[in-house]
């Protein structure tokens, strides 16, 4: 399980990054349309996690062999739930893991069911669910803080060279 002050310094780096962004592309921080552009972003990326994570391809012989991959799909989620959760002033400090059981698939499921409760309501205490959810799925899937931490300083440095080069 990832430590609250492990959170809240990866938050500090996205906070960096989004207001880069921000100012880069002269955007509005407060602009809804970017709060669900960044919505619509996070749901991609877990699809894509999802997909390369593979367990759930019951027809498929092929299974996931990189799992360096996987963390890095899964840290591109992190990016943006990170950033939603900064957006709606989020207290990372303070996050109180909300209980969830259930296998690696209820747990896609019940992401599913709580981003779709979030994105109507764009309350705090939904938002704690969806975070939860998100947790919980590095902790099934065995990721380590350190994994976690060092992937997601990989793809942060990634994500400014991209700026770098008019990504």
């Amino acid at each position: 399980m990832i430590r609250n002050e492990t959170i809240v310094a990866l938050t500090e780096k996205q906070k960096v990054l989004d207001e880069r962004i921000m100012t880069e592309f002269d955007l509005d921080p407060n602009d809804q349309a970017m709060h669900r552009k960044k919505m619509v972003a996070f749901f991609v990326e877990l699809g894509e996690f999802i997909n390369e994570e593979r367990s759930f391809k019951y027809w498929s012989r092929k299974k996931t062999n990189d799992r360096h991959k996987v963390i890095e799909e899964y840290i591109d989620g992190l990016h943006f739930i990170l950033s939603i959760g900064l957006h709606i002033n989020y207290d990372f400090e303070g996050h109180k893991e909300f209980v969830v059981e259930g296998d690696l698939y209820e747990s896609y499921i019940h992401l599913f069911e709580a981003l779709g409760i979030f994105v109507k309501t764009e309350s705090v205490w939904d938002f704690r669910k969806v975070f939860s959810l998100f947790l919980r799925i590095s902790d099934i899937l065995e990721i380590s803080e350190d994994e976690i931490v060092t992937v997601y300083n990989e793809k942060n440095a990634i994500n400014h060279q991209r700026q770098d080069n008019s990504y």
